[in-house]
């Protein structure tokens, strides 16, 4: 059986030399500190996959985006847990984010009212779906 580490850049467009992301400006508490061994691991997989999808949509690269973000969205480790619940939110938003930039409005939408379902305090994903409605 491939390792976590075989799995993770077999299921993401990972760069071997990935930085460290600042994930702040998705308004959520990402950077927090983990204690726990498996999710300090899948937490920071996740943290890692949400910086280089950001940096995808900043970049233009849209389908690169929703494409590493589905593999968050889908990924049944992340699923099971509440402990990633953030992850997941931030996941959903930046997808619809990518959606909204394709004028894909529907999808938009509906990954915005996921990260809500998973944090309904998530004001980010809250004004994005309240401009969706006013289109």
């Amino acid at each position: 059986m491939p390792s976590f580490l075989q799995r993770f850049r077999a299921r993401a467009i990972l760069p071997e030399d990935a930085p460290e992301q600042n994930l702040s400006a998705l308004g959520l508490p990402l950077d927090t500190v983990e204690t726990d061994l498996q999710v300090a691991r899948y937490g920071g997989y996740g943290k890692t996959v949400i910086g280089l999808a950001w940096d995808q949509y900043n970049d233009g690269k849209l389908d690169d985006a929703i494409g590493n973000t589905s593999v968050l969205i889908e990924d049944t480790n992340l699923q099971r847990s509440p402990k990633y619940t953030l992850i997941l939110g931030a996941a959903h938003y930046l997808r619809g984010l990518a959606f909204q930039e394709k004028a894909d409005y529907g999808q938009a939408r509906a990954n915005f009212q996921s990260a809500l379902k998973l944090v309904p305090e998530y004001e980010l994903a809250r004004r994005a779906l309240a401009r969706l409605q006013r289109r």
